[in-house]
């Protein structure tokens, strides 16, 4: 279940399919440490799908389940939905205290992986929570340079319309150009995620 790309890629009807039999199969079977995050992976298409007030209940109570077994492979990734989540529904203090606390864990435990993703959660939230815009910025130029660091192409794109679009707030379209275009060119021509679909109306609008 690590790396559910189905969740990102925007076809959400194939994910809920993917994901109910993932979960249907734990379930009959008694696959317990199976059970939790699948449960998960539901709260994180909840949140994907614009019900978020659901998205966070199924992730806290799949995280506490997880912790209980001590099946923690998934749980920086489902930290990094639950955060999106709770930015969401308003609770930004709360998303950024369990970014931070998530970024401490991974650099001490070696799990830098996801690294570019959570600075990139950050600097959301702290566009939601506070407007600081130079902060937000900051993290977004962070996980930018942390996505290159790891060849995570699909990370880059989406720190870089995260930052693009505060460039065009700011009324900096040149530049944002400038730092989209590259990355948006990384990937072949034809292909159609949720990123690739927003990094291409940032750069013609």
């Amino acid at each position: 279940m690590r790396g559910n790309t189905k969740l990102w890629n925007g076809n959400w009807d194939h994910a809920q399919e993917h994901i109910d039999t993932l979960v249907h199969q734990a379930e009959i079977h008694s696959l317990a440490r199976f059970i939790a995050p699948g449960r998960a992976r539901r709260g994180e298409l909840a949140i994907l799908r614009g019900d978020p007030g659901e998205g966070v209940e199924d992730l806290r109570t799949s995280l506490a389940a997880i912790h209980a077994i001590g099946y923690e492979l998934l749980t920086t990734e489902f930290n990094i939905s639950l955060a999106r989540g709770l930015k969401a529904v308003g609770n930004g203090g709360e998303a950024l205290d369990l970014v931070e606390r998530t970024i401490r864990n991974v650099a001490l435990k070696g799990d830098t992986l996801y690294l570019p993703e959570l600075l990139r959660v950050k600097g959301d939230v702290l566009l939601a929570t506070s407007r600081d815009h130079e902060a937000a910025e900051k993290c977004f130029r962070q996980s930018i340079e942390a996505s290159r660091f790891y060849g995570a192409h699909a990370w880059e794109l989406r720190t870089a319309n995260d930052l693009a679009a505060l460039m065009v707030a700011t009324r900096r379209i040149s530049e944002a150009n400038k730092l989209l275009k590259p990355v948006f060119d990384l990937f072949l021509e034809g292909a159609d995620t949720a990123d690739l679909k927003r990094a291409r109306v940032l750069l013609t609008g």
